[in-house]
C-alpha cells in the first residue's frame, strides 16, 4: 500500500512554497515487489528527504539514479522518467514553485534545471535538517519544522530578477501567455534577447517553459477535478484542439492523456492537495482572451500568483 499525505503550506511561504508531501510504501495487494509510476515533465523544484530504503529512478534518457538521503531536484523537462516504489520507502518532500527553492536557498534557477544533486553537496546545512525532521514522530511536525526553516531563510529570500518574473508568471498562468514575442515585449526587450536571457537564468526555452506549464496544469486538472473531460481541459487552457493536448502529453509525459492517468498513482502530489478548490477560480484566466502578458505580469505581482 501507498500512503501520501500533503499539508499547503501557510501564508507567509506560499510565495516560495507549493505543497509539503509524505510517501510511506508498506506493501502490495498484489504481492508484487514493486510498483512502477511515471514522473512527468513539470517545472516545480523539490527538496527530499529519505527515511526508509532508497528508491530509483529510471530516466527517459536512458540512465538510473538511486536517490540520496537528502536530493535537491530541479525542474524536469526532457520527457517522462519513471519511479520504482518498493515496501519501506518513506519519503517527505517540500515541492516548491519553479523559482522558490532557489530563491530561498541562493541557489541559480538554471543551475538545477535538468538535474537531480545530492542536497548535501551543495547545501552545507541540509544533513542537521534531515536529522532534524527525521526525529520527529509525525508528519504534522515534520512540516512544521520545515515551515520554521523555510520562514526564517524567507526573511533574506533574493528578489525576483525581471526574468525569473517572467517564469513565475508563466506557471502562474498555467502556460496560458499569448506569444513570446507578447512575452518579450511585456519584458521592454526583443524576442531574441528575450530568449537568451531566459534561457541564462532558467534554463530551459521560454517556449517549451510554457508548453510544460501548460501540460502539467492540464494533469492536475483533470486530478483534482476528475468530472471534468478532457476535451474541456484542452479548451480551458487553450489548446488549438484536444490532439494537439495529446501531442504534448505524448512528448512531455510518454502517454495518452487517459493512460497517463491510470498510471501515475501519487506522482502528483500537488494536485492531490489542492483538489478541487483550487481550480475553482479559473475565471481570472481559463476564458480565451485572458492573454494579455503585460496585465497579467502586473496582476501576478499584485496578487502575489505564484504556482500551477
Amino acid at each position: 500500500m501507498i500512503t501520501l499525505r500533503t499539508a499547503i503550506a501557510g501564508p507567509a511561504l506560499r510565495e516560495f512554497v507549493r505543497i509539503f508531501a509524505q510517501r510511506e510504501v508498506t506493501s502490495f495487494q498484489s504481492g508484487t515487489a514493486c510498483v512502477v509510476e511515471p514522473i512527468p515533465a513539470r517545472l516545480e523544484q523539490t527538496l527530499e528527504f529519505q527515511f526508509g530504503i532508497p528508491y530509483t529512478v529510471h530516466h527517459s534518457l536512458g540512465h538510473d539514479l538511486t536517490t540520496p538521503e537528502q536530493a535537491m531536484i530541479g525542474a524536469q523537462v526532457t520527457g517522462c522518467a519513471h519511479i520504482e516504489l518498493q515496501p519501506g520507502i518513506v519519503s517527505f518532500g517540500v515541492f516548491f514553485g519553479p523559482t522558490g527553492l532557489s530563491r530561498l536557498f541562493g541557489v541559480p534557477v538554471a543551475e538545477i534545471s535538468h538535474k537531480s544533486h545530492d542536497a548535501a553537496l551543495v547545501l552545507g546545512m541540509i544533513r542537521a535538517v534531515r536529522e532534524r525532521i527525521g526525529a520527529c514522530s509525525s508528519f504534522e511536525e515534520r512540516v512544521q519544522v520545515m515551515e520554521e526553516l523555510l520562514l526564517a531563510l524567507a526573511a533574506r529570500a533574493r528578489e525576483r530578477t525581471p526574468m525569473l518574473s517572467v517564469a513565475e508568471h508563466v506557471f502562474a498562468r498555467r502556460g496560458v501567455v499569448g506569444s513570446m514575442s507578447q512575452l518579450a515585449a511585456s519584458a521592454g526587450l526583443g524576442i531574441r534577447q528575450f530568449e537568451r536571457l531566459f534561457v541564462r537564468e532558467v534554463g530551459i526555452a521560454p517556449k517549451l517553459y510554457a508548453r510544460v506549464a501548460r501540460f502539467q496544469s492540464a494533469l492536475d486538472m483533470k486530478i483534482a477535478v476528475p468530472r471534468l473531460t478532457w476535451l474541456e481541459i484542452a479548451h480551458q487552457l487553450c489548446y488549438h484542439d484536444q490532439m494537439h493536448m495529446i501531442h504534448d502529453f505524448q512528448m512531455l509525459g510518454g502517454d495518452t492523456p487517459k493512460q497517463l492517468l491510470a498510471q501515475i498513482g501519487d506522482g502528483r502530489p500537488s494536485a492531490v492537495a489542492v483538489k478541487e478548490k483550487y481550480f475553482a477560480d479559473d475565471a481570472f484566466l481559463l476564458v480565451r482572451g485572458s492573454r494579455d502578458p503585460g496585465s497579467l505580469l502586473a496582476k501576478d505581482h499584485e496578487n502575489g500568483q505564484s504556482g500551477t
